[in-house]
């Protein structure tokens, strides 16, 4: 309403024309940028009886084709990402493009001798087109799976398991 109550016809009309030039005024591929995101979400998880959550791991994004679109950070063609044990990081990829995008995602096993690193190597299978993008994961038997997680497990010696056993002596030679 405008003053005294009455209804503003050209206040109404210049709210209605800022919202309609916003839009038109609106940079191209705008809507893109959210479209075009894929979130890969990593975990690895620390197992054992003491688990070092303050370990930190690394995985790997090996792209099985030059031309798929890699994260921000990427070098030599892979990408590194650190995740701290118990938790999950998460891979960000800018697919704007159709296409089919094939990657593996695996962890580079660190230099903890205690740890048994999970070394299984996963496939991601990205389909973009222009309405939709499809994700698939699969573990290293082809199963597809809901989530990318590796299990890391303490190292078993058997040195360490050694005191249970009494030792004899069999050098007895009668």
């Amino acid at each position: 309403r405008g003053e005294g109550g009455v209804f503003s016809v050209t206040r109404l009309f210049a709210v209605v024309l800022t919202v309609l030039t916003a839009f038109v005024w609106l940079p191209a591929g705008a809507e893109a940028d959210t479209f075009g995101r894929v979130d890969i979400p990593v975990s690895v998880l620390a197992e054992g009886s003491e688990p070092d959550w303050n370990a930190v791991y690394t995985v790997e994004l090996i792209p099985q084709d030059p031309d798929c679109p890699m994260p921000e950070g990427s070098r030599d063609g892979r990408y590194r990402m650190a995740v701290k044990g118990g938790s999950t990081g998460v891979v960000y990829l800018d697919c704007q493009t159709p296409g089919e995008y094939a990657y593996c995602l695996r962890q580079i096993p660190g230099k903890d001798q205690d740890c048994s690193y999970d070394l299984r190597e996963f496939r991601l299978e990205i389909t973009v087109t222009e309405n939709a993008i499809d994700t698939l994961a699969a573990d290293p038997e082809g199963n597809t799976v809901d989530e990318i997680l590796f299990r890391n497990r303490p190292l078993v010696r058997l040195h360490s398991m050694l005191w249970f056993f009494p030792v004899q002596d069999i050098s007895d030679t009668r």
